[in-house]
């Protein structure tokens, strides 16, 4: 069984587990320090002694059944003073033994004696409700309730303990920051809000709320007063509603810019210049727009507000345009408003036709079915112009019907040939030299078949010294005015001219054509002149400069103007070998176009097939001086040199030394063997090799007779730039056909 004390503590515990137990211990003590001095020493259990330092609860009591001690029986120590209990004291019915045979009363449990020896509850707060209804702190006034503080979670408000209240995110309307420091929360407001929760603005502090509702602001321009005026802005400083920037405030009222002032014609709103009053007009100001064709617009003088009188267009005024061909123009008559009725024209027109002329009006409508001409033909040699009734012919023809041949042409059949030259009707021809004709050169004259699909017109003898010099400017050749201090006769202007390079006949050709009004065949670039410094580049021309050493074009780069083949060219031009030898040939398959060749040794007679139609070693002996020593065959002091072009018979063509005088340049670059075509299997428009060794061909005036056949390529071939003073040339056009 616990002691009392024990009992006590325990009691003490259920009470508040919280307190520590030295706490406790120190209570203990003290009462039993009160008690023990109230005892009044020591004494049997029949007297209550409790002497010999025994320890007795304080709340004990010592009294008998009538409050009184007890007194023990000396002679009955195993008597039990707790049976029966003698403690009947209300909540005190605990007896227990002090030790000395006597007993001692004890506060039940749940009770204990707070120094009054009256056993008061241990735990008054436990069962209490009126503190926590209140919200207040319980505490243990010596066994009764008290109420104290409010507890956590509550604050005192006029001595009622109120509940705490947090800080929510509405408490400031979201416009301040919020202090719920002691449950109450309080709020600081941002710059223009005030009240326990700001939700006034601080008119005091010129804050007044937005148009929206839903902010404070010091804006005078919000609310806008200014937005239902009608083009009035709200002055940002004072909240004046001023006229837009645009406008002008006249009279209250706000003007566009550019509007014009009812009364005045030339004055408007100008707000850049002054926003406040009209401004007047610039000179150029259309005041009064015309009231019909024939009357004038007025326009302001810029120096007075109101807009001149009003004017009409006199008869120097077109008033109404003709409205078709045939229909003629009004003129204003200087009174009314508006044009005059509409009449139709007799007069000359245009019917739309380029090849009728004198097109007139009937009278009888405006359309251009009432305009009519005389037809007329440019007979397909040209196109007709409606502006002059003439046709624009094609180059070669003339008349302003394109119903004769230009100037420097000839009509054959009903083609313009060039002065000078004949056609040659496309057709096919066996090329190059059978291997048993005498003089042939196998390896570079391999017979072939060729077709030619276009016709052409050819020289009928080589270009002379006259006409070389006429359109170039002056004469290069050896045999001509320049030789002659270098110790070489004047063959004459007829003799063919030589001393030329393939650059410079194909720079003839051009030029040629362009006098002629055709297009030109060749296109030439990066141009170098023999003579000059000057780097790649110059003009054709500048290398034919009189005052130059040594004339003419040195390098080249050479194409064709807008085809891929030359025989699409429109212009003068070299002709191609395979053209050159049929050309030549003119329809024969021997070694000259006279016939067989039966003598090739110089020292023989002269080959009498080739006497008669070439000039070659064996007979162009050069009474005037020629470049070419002779004497081997003629003796000592014999020159021989070319000869006045077309003394020789012609082939049955028509052309002139294509065999002796002066060798002929050809335009394809060499090629060593031929392709073995057939007539099954021909050459079509044949073209040389890819790389420009220049071929010529006919032989010279010093050539052996076997040089001088039609097959005969001379055996050599050159770079472009080289000229020698038996190498010349003859020219080739392409035919259309019309």
């Amino acid at each position: 069984m616990d002691s009392p004390a024990c009992r006590l503590r325990n009691a003490t515990n259920r009470r508040n587990g919280s307190m520590k137990r030295l706490s406790w211990l120190v209570c203990i003590f003290c009462l039993f320090f009160v008690f023990s001095c109230s005892s009044g020493g020591s004494g049997s259990p029949g007297d209550g002694d409790t002497s010999d330092g025994d320890e007795i609860p304080p709340d004990a009591d010592l009294s008998d059944g009538d409050g009184d001690a007890v007194e023990g029986e000396e002679d009955s120590p195993l008597a039990d003073p707790c049976n029966p209990n003698p403690c009947t004291e209300e909540h005190r019915s605990f007896c227990t033994i002090d030790g000395k045979g006597g007993y001692i009363c004890v506060c039940d449990e749940d009770y204990r004696d707070y120094g009054d020896r009256i056993c008061k509850p241990a735990f008054p707060c436990q069962d209490e409700t009126e503190c926590a209804g209140a919200h207040r702190e319980c505490l243990n006034a010596n066994g009764a309730p008290l109420c104290g503080l409010c507890l956590a979670g509550y604050h005192e408000v006029n001595h009622v303990c109120e509940a705490d209240v947090a800080c929510e995110p509405t408490t400031c309307s979201g416009r301040g920051a919020c202090d719920d420091a002691g449950g109450i929360p309080t709020c600081a407001c941002e710059t223009g809000y005030v009240g326990d929760h700001c939700e006034d603005c601080d008119a005091a502090a010129g804050w007044h709320w937005n148009a929206a509702g839903d902010a404070c602001t010091q804006d005078p321009c919000d609310p806008n007063l200014c937005a239902t005026m009608e083009h009035r802005v709200c002055e940002p400083a004072t909240g004046a509603c001023l006229c837009e920037l645009t406008f002008c405030d006249i009279g209250g009222a706000c003007v566009a810019a550019g509007a014009s002032d009812p009364e005045h014609g030339c004055q408007y709103c100008n707000p850049l210049n002054d926003p406040s009053q009209w401004s007047l007009r610039g000179a150029d100001y259309e005041c009064r727009p015309t009231g019909g064709s024939c009357d004038r617009a007025e326009f302001c003088d810029g120096t007075g507000a109101d807009c001149p009188a009003d004017e009409k267009f006199g008869p120097e005024e077109e008033c109404r345009a003709a409205a078709a061909i045939c229909d003629a123009a009004e003129v204003c008559d200087g009174e009314h408003n508006d044009c005059p009725a509409d009449v139709l024209s007799t007069q000359a027109c245009q019917d739309g036709d380029p090849c009728t002329a004198r097109d007139r009006c009937d009278g009888l409508g405006a359309g251009a079915e009432h305009c009519a001409g005389e037809v007329y033909d440019c007979h397909d040699h040209g196109v007709c112009n409606d502006y002059d009734d003439v046709c624009t012919c094609d180059p070669t023809w003339g008349g302003d019907y394109c119903d004769r041949c230009a100037e420097g042409f000839h009509d054959v059949e009903g083609q313009c040939i060039t002065d000078g030259f004949v056609p040659i009707a496309a057709g096919s021809f066996w090329m190059g030299s059978p291997e048993d004709e005498p003089g042939n050169i196998a390896w570079e004259e391999a017979r072939h078949y060729v077709v030619l699909t276009r016709p052409f017109e050819v020289m009928t003898h080589e270009a002379t010294q006259a006409e070389y010099e006429t359109l170039i400017g002056f004469n290069t050749s050896c045999h001509g005015p320049l030789g002659e201090p270098y110790g070489v006769g004047e063959c004459g202007p007829d003799c063919p001219v030589e001393g030329v390079n393939w650059y410079d006949a194909l720079f003839y050709a051009n030029e040629l054509s362009l006098g002629h009004g055709i297009q030109p065949c060749y296109v030439f670039e990066n141009v170098q002149c023999f003579g000059s410094d000057a780097v790649p580049g110059v003009d054709p021309w500048e290398c034919y400069d009189p005052a130059l050493e040594f004339t003419g074009i040195k390098r080249a780069d050479v194409s064709l103007v807008g085809v891929d083949s030359v025989y699409e060219c429109e212009g003068y031009r070299l002709p191609t070998e395979a053209e050159w030898e049929y050309a030549t040939r003119a329809g024969t398959e021997t070694a000259l176009y006279s016939g067989p060749l039966t003598s090739l040794h110089p020292l023989d007679p002269p080959d009498p097939n080739l006497d008669r139609i070439g000039w070659f070693v064996q007979n162009a002996v050069a009474d005037y001086g020629g470049v070419s020593d002779c004497k081997s065959i003629f003796g000592e002091g014999v020159t021989c040199g070319p000869h006045p072009v077309g003394l020789k018979e012609p082939n049955a063509w028509g052309l002139y030394d294509t065999i002796g005088n002066v060798w002929e340049l050809v335009w394809d670059p060499y090629q060593r063997q031929y392709d073995l075509t057939t007539p099954e299997d021909p050459a079509i428009d044949p073209f040389g090799a890819d790389y420009w060794d220049v071929v010529r061909r006919g032989g010279a005036f010093d050539s052996m007779a076997n040089y001088c056949r039609s097959a005969s390529r001379g055996g050599v071939h050159f770079d472009p730039s080289s000229s020698y003073c038996n190498q010349g040339f003859r020219l080739v056009r392409t035919l259309t056909g019309r």
